[in-house]
């Protein structure tokens, strides 16, 4: 599948030619789902910004997931959820098993979880749709089980760029959707450790990603260069 944006002024309307619907697990959601919603949002959000020069195309294909193919060349787009293996299973048994209000502790099923069974993960399931059983965030807990996630991600995602069949281009991004943020979640103190974080990444990583787009919604951490920003597109300011 490919896209044409012609000028800033039809991008409204083009963007809607791209289907954004993503079902839920237990409704057949697919990583083809994800990554339409995720290019669909970094284009809104950057298309003010001058990562884009018009006109430009999107490509769907594999290793990169997708092509942008712009006038001063072409840039390869590497897309990935940031979600615990175990916790995308805790939210299909969730929806599959119990019907109206469902709880879902995350907590329970973050990137330094014990590895469990469907049963195990079932039984807490219910025994939070009684009461909540998880103990309360303490300090910036939430948010150092968020770092450790992220930089898994961008270390497997890495490997993959040298891997037989990833195709390399010129300039190539990785796009990291992230729906695990909440209202509490300290961006402030996430900026000051992702820097750090990342301070050598591109000198050990050979080939490295140019730039990584963490999106939070209406709000992303772009690393490069050594250091980390937080970044609210034009197009969410008001």
């Amino acid at each position: 599948m490919e896209y044409t944006f012609y000028d800033i002024d039809s991008f409204p309307r083009d963007i809607c030619s791209i289907e954004k619907h993503v079902p839920l697990r237990s409704k057949g959601r697919k990583t083809e789902h994800t990554e339409r919603y995720s290019l669909v949002s970094f284009l809104e959000a950057f298309h003010l910004e001058n990562l884009f020069t018009f006109p430009f195309k999107v490509i769907f294909r594999d290793r990169p997931d997708v092509l942008i193919v712009l006038p001063k060349g072409n840039v390869g787009l590497e897309i990935t959820e940031a979600i615990p293996e175990q916790l995308a299973r805790a939210q299909y048994l969730l929806e599959k098993n119990f019907a109206g209000l469902r709880k879902l502790e995350p907590q329970f099923f973050g990137w330094d979880a014990p590895e469990r069974n469907d049963e195990e993960i079932l039984e807490i399931l219910r025994k939070s749709q009684v009461q909540l059983i998880g103990k309360p965030p303490y300090g910036n807990s939430i948010e150092d089980k968020w770092l450790i996630g992220i930089e898994k991600c961008i270390t497997n995602k890495t490997k993959k760029l040298s891997k037989p069949g990833f195709e390399k281009f010129k300039t190539t991004w990785l796009l990291i959707y992230d729906n695990q943020s909440d209202p509490t979640f300290d961006d402030n103190y996430v900026l000051q450790e992702l820097s750090p974080l990342f301070d050598n990444y591109w000198n050990i990583n050979i080939p490295a990603f140019d730039k990584i787009f963490i999106d939070l919604g209406k709000r992303f951490f772009l690393i490069e260069n050594g250091s980390a920003l937080l970044v609210t597109p034009k197009a969410y300011k008001k």
